[in-house]
């Protein structure tokens, strides 16, 4: 009876752990005293656009008219959200900025625009560059800018012509709002993308870019900063790019990463795969070894352009609820690894955009961004879990709070069964008793966690649906105070933020 009762034991853990369930109260994590990183940047949270325009034959119906020469920045809907993720990074850029014309005037004259297959030149009109740099000025973010690094390069061995960048800076240093300009950038993906320069060219030309924004921004405190090379981890490129740049030319430098493709009928499975989603952040843990082996010097590092699937995302899953568990994640873990910035790809465009572009309404990400930016502070701290969270499907990270002396532990439960997990602090004087619970799920009986909608229990315990309130104003969440008696337990596809206050005092620094 024994021996059957034990091989019957064995047998549901093996199929426990298969599924990515723990048996009640078995997984146990202690949050230690041990700080992970040093303090992000405040604007660490950001997102992007790009300049896609709605006739591509390839990416037009993708993008419509969220590529940054059509997108409506007026509308009070994308104010009020940007406005609501302040302190934010804001970068506009990719691929197409390297066919990018400025329009001054004078000498060069902007193209007609081509309907046909990428590439194409396209223009940047002076009228259009000062709605962009209004927008800016109305929701505060810090603005990073990509120029075009290819005009008139006949070959990747040979140098562009700097004219046009020339007259775009001058021109945008005698702008009213030219003190906004946070940063620029210098070509996209020209290690290995669509375009391609040497990288000892690459080197000189961020050198002449460099001593032009000095030039014309002689106010130190009010220069742009420049940073590249905006490339996908490559040891090759940044080994050469790094032995013949001089030291102190980029500001901070950025990669792009993106956790799988757009075309891969896998990707709903995978996305709530704990092994995947972990594996998704491995670019920017390369790309920080590459640079540590390459730059002389250290060197902040931003994910310029980091996006859960290249080639525009998947429709149906990167912009719905099920696309969280790779977001909170990977703002978890780039803070946690010591990236300064996360640029995510996009805030409006493709199919993994924060904002939807037929809409302008937020889709489900966007309120993972305003609870990280509500409660998340500036660094993270190490865990030390038992085995039994290793094999679950159970992703958990712990940070220092945006509360004085807060901690805050975001619960990620991929699993579709009811998990439990045991917090314990036990390098700490005290034990918490209390904790407010942020808890969001989908609550879709047919599409599931592939649904746009995404709920949130509110402090007197009712589900309300996270949506934009009265004269399109983001919504205001309190959470409910649960008393911490043991284990906590979220249903299948559900997500927390867990906080923790005065846990952090002595620990954390921001």
């Amino acid at each position: 009876m024994c021996q059957s009762y034990g091989k019957v034991l064995i047998g549901l853990i093996l199929v426990f752990a298969y599924l990515g369930v723990t048996p009640r109260g078995y997984i146990h994590i202690n949050i230690t005293k041990n700080l992970t990183n040093t303090p992000s940047d405040e604007a660490f949270l950001g997102f992007t656009n790009d300049w896609w325009v709605p006739y591509d034959p390839t990416y037009g119906e993708m993008w419509g008219n969220s590529g940054i020469l059509t997108f409506d920045l007026t509308a009070r809907t994308v104010i009020n959200m940007v406005r609501g993720l302040h302190p934010a990074s804001w970068r506009v850029g990719g691929t197409p900025q390297d066919t990018v014309i400025y329009d001054i005037g004078s000498p060069v004259e902007c193209p007609v625009l081509q309907q046909g297959p990428y590439p194409y030149p396209m223009c940047l009109s002076m009228k259009r560059w000062g709605e962009i740099l209004e927008f800016v000025n109305k929701t505060k973010v810090k603005f990073l800018f990509g120029l075009n690094a290819m005009y008139q390069r006949k070959a990747p061995y040979m140098h562009m012509n700097t004219s046009n960048i020339r007259s775009f800076l001058e021109y945008t240093s005698h702008h009213p709002l030219n003190h906004l300009i946070h940063a620029f950038e210098f070509g996209n993906e020209l290690g290995q993308g669509a375009f391609k320069v040497d990288p000892k060219i690459y080197a000189r030309e961020l050198v002449i870019v460099k001593q032009m924004i000095e030039e014309f921004w002689p106010n130190p405190n009010q220069r742009p900063m420049l940073v590249g090379p905006d490339s996908n981890p490559n040891y090759e490129f940044e080994k050469i790019l790094f032995d013949h740049l001089p030291v102190g030319t980029l500001d901070a430098t950025t990669y792009h990463n993106y956790a799988g493709s757009g075309k891969d009928p896998d990707v709903p499975f995978k996305f709530v795969n704990k092994r995947y989603i972990l594996e998704s952040t491995h670019g920017g843990a390369t790309y920080i070894d590459v640079i540590k082996e390459t730059s002389p010097v250290p060197i902040p590092i931003w994910g310029g352009e980091v996006g859960p699937l290249y080639q525009g995302g998947q429709d149906n899953v990167s912009n719905t609820y099920m696309n969280a568990f790779w977001y909170a994640h990977h703002l978890a873990q780039l803070t946690q690894l010591g990236v300064s910035r996360f640029l995510r790809s996009t805030l409006s465009g493709g199919n993994y955009e924060l904002i939807d572009k037929h809409t302008l309404l937020p889709n489900p990400d966007y309120f993972v961004a305003l609870a990280w930016k509500k409660l998340i502070g500036r660094q993270g701290l190490a865990l030390s879990p038992n085995y039994d969270y290793e094999i679950s499907n159970v992703l958990v990270h712990a940070l220092c709070g945006r509360k004085s002396d807060s901690i805050v532990i975001i619960f990620l439960n991929m699993s579709p069964y009811y998990q439990e997990i045991n917090i314990n602090f036990e390098d700490y004087e005290t034990n918490p008793h209390f904790y407010n619970q942020y808890l969001f799920y989908s609550d879709s009986k047919s599409l599931g966690i592939r649904d746009r909608n995404v709920y949130f229990r509110d402090a007197d315990g009712y589900s309300v649906k996270m949506e934009l309130g009265p004269n399109d104003a983001v919504p205001q969440f309190d959470a409910p105070v649960k008393i911490l008696d043991g284990p906590i337990g979220l249903n299948g596809y559900n997500y927390a933020f867990l906080e923790f206050e005065k846990m952090g005092r002595g620990v954390c620094s921001n």
